[in-house]
């Protein structure tokens, strides 16, 4: 008998992480089936962040529930691995992540993503500004804990710690 290979029940989402406002460390949780890019509200607060609540949404769910965002924050700078954007984030109330990366970053960055069969994912994005590529390493999200403020942020120290190199390649559009 032949031995087939069959899809999983669920696989984990995938992050990368990000440096909001030169200043914090978080999860950004890559999401290529949103319309938009989404920060949670406890991220905003917690981080002292202004947004325009005149710019709101009504989000659909895949489920057909509807939510409403709170506002946007405009040209908020996020860097990933050396390479900084300028994002517009929908502020989401009660959210169960840091930052959800939605179509909008894939377009902007022309993503490519890989995936591996052990589930393991590299994401390669090219800055719009510079042109600079660089293949980052995704991660296995934690577990999100709502009690907390917010789960996945962390100070960036003042000194950066050293990193190992990022593989540069040519980008192929």
């Amino acid at each position: 008998p032949q031995i087939l290979q069959v899809g999983l029940e669920s696989v984990e989402l995938r992050v990368v992480e990000g440096v909001i406002d030169h200043r914090t460390k978080a999860d950004c949780i890559l999401d290529p089936g949103s319309a938009i890019i989404s920060i949670s509200e406890n991220l905003v607060r917690r981080l002292c962040i202004p947004y325009d609540p005149e710019k709101q949404l009504v989000m659909q769910s895949a489920n057909g529930q509807t939510d409403g965002t709170l506002g946007i924050i405009r040209n908020l700078a996020v860097d990933f691995s050396g390479i900084t954007l300028y994002l517009q984030l929908h502020v989401v109330r009660n959210a169960p992540f840091d930052i959800l990366l939605g179509r909008p970053f894939d377009v902007l960055t022309q993503a490519k993503a890989e995936t591996f069969s052990d589930s393991s994912q590299d994401i390669t994005i090219k800055c719009p500004n510079t042109g600079m590529v660089r293949t980052i390493p995704t991660r296995r999200r934690k577990k999100y804990r709502k009690e907390k403020l917010s789960a996945f942020v962390e100070e960036v120290p003042d000194e950066e710690t050293p990193r190992p190199p990022i593989q540069e390649e040519s980008f192929r559009a």
